[in-house]
């Protein structure tokens, strides 16, 4: 007959392997939820810094000398051109770019009316 008293070895190491699988998915799970809010933070930022472009842009008009340039703040980098549509009318398009933990690049365009 089997000793009733405690675990056996055997038990122990089978609780200890399911207990390290399911610590291992939390951690998983935990890495990949920080990875998202991190994106996310960082496309909004992003967003932001290009709508603050576009108005600056369409706050001067329709000008014909500025159809393109590029400008770098601290991890963002911006790059623009400018083409006409129609006479009254510019097609913006803006690429931030971002350098912080994984690399990515966002486009942004909108229409200007002269």
């Amino acid at each position: 007959m089997l000793n009733a008293r405690g675990f056996t070895l055997v038990e122990i190491l089978i609780a200890l392997l399911v207990f390290s699988v399911g610590l291992l998915a939390t951690l998983s799970a935990l890495a990949s939820s920080a990875r998202s809010f991190s994106d996310g933070h960082a496309r909004l930022t992003a967003s932001a810094s290009a709508a603050m472009l576009l108005e600056r842009v369409r706050a001067e008009g329709c000008r014909g000398d500025s159809t393109a340039g590029s400008a770098a703040e601290g991890a963002l980098s911006y790059t623009w051109s400018i083409e006409a549509i129609t006479p009254q009318s510019q097609l913006m398009t803006v690429v931030v770019s971002s350098d912080r933990g994984r690399a990515h690049a966002d486009t942004f365009s909108a229409t200007i009316s002269c």
